[in-house]
């Protein structure tokens, strides 16, 4: 019995059954499919980040055109009531203009709306965009972005108002309707604000790159970007943010 045991050939080891070639191309097919799907997952990922850095910069900043915008105002209210203080035919509305503007300073935009109100209507076509400014100014202030936003395009797009006045109503229309306004339409107002013979071709700039970011247009954003923050001229304030929305692009 020993015998015949000893004389029993060894049991080869069992082998796993080969896959065909079809079944290792359809393995590696999948395999395909779900790399890619990873890819896919983190792209997004990525991407919702991105947007939440940008998102958490405009909050962080947004205010700071606000301010901007608020000092560009006052600096021509200031001008034009110095200009129009010298003509009898406009003391009155440069009266009414300084008390409005007294009434905003005391906390009563109730009262301040109803002067600008009347003087947007009436007014010479100075003191009338100025208090039309201040109308859109007094709504933005209350939360009411889209108010104020329709207020400063109506103005920016008046060919009856003063040239400067209307350039700063288009930099606020910019800033009060970033949440809604047509990204194009905006860039192709902006545009020749970002102009190097602009006063305002900093904040412009700045604005113009938001929105080609918003509208998909990356390159552009960063071009934009890069040029305002190797420029020299500009306040440092927006070269820093220009940095900073250069490194969320992808660009530092």
């Amino acid at each position: 019995e020993r015998t015949r045991a000893l004389a029993r050939p060894p049991k080869t080891p069992s082998k796993s059954p080969s896959k065909s070639p079809k079944a290792t191309r359809q393995s590696k097919k999948e395999g395909g499919e779900v790399d890619r799907e990873e890819e896919l997952f983190f792209q997004e990922v990525d991407e919702e980040l991105k947007q939440e850095r940008y998102l958490g910069l405009w909050k962080r900043y947004g205010t700071v055109f606000v301010a901007i915008a608020v000092l560009a105002i006052a600096a021509v209210a200031g001008y034009q009531f110095w200009q129009s203080d010298k003509r009898a035919s406009e003391r009155a509305a440069s009266s009414q203009f300084a008390e409005g503007l007294r009434l905003v300073a005391a906390g009563k935009t109730k009262e301040a709306g109803v002067i600008f109100s009347v003087l947007a209507k009436d007014a010479p076509s100075g003191y009338a965009a100025l208090s039309r400014l201040q109308e859109g100014a007094i709504k933005a202030k209350a939360g009411d972005a889209a108010g104020a936003a329709a207020i400063y395009k109506a103005l920016a797009e008046d060919s009856d108002a003063p040239r400067n006045l209307r350039d700063v109503a288009t930099l606020l229309w910019a800033v009060s309707g970033f949440g809604t306004a047509d990204p194009a339409a905006v860039m192709a107002k902006l545009e020749p604000l970002t102009q190097d013979t602009s006063p305002w071709r900093h904040s412009a700039r700045e604005m113009w790159g938001l929105y080609a970011d918003k509208a998909g247009k990356k390159d552009a954003a960063r071009d934009m970007f890069k040029k305002l923050a190797d420029d020299r001229e500009a306040p440092d304030a927006i070269r820093a943010r220009a940095h900073e929305m250069l490194a969320i692009l992808g660009q530092s």
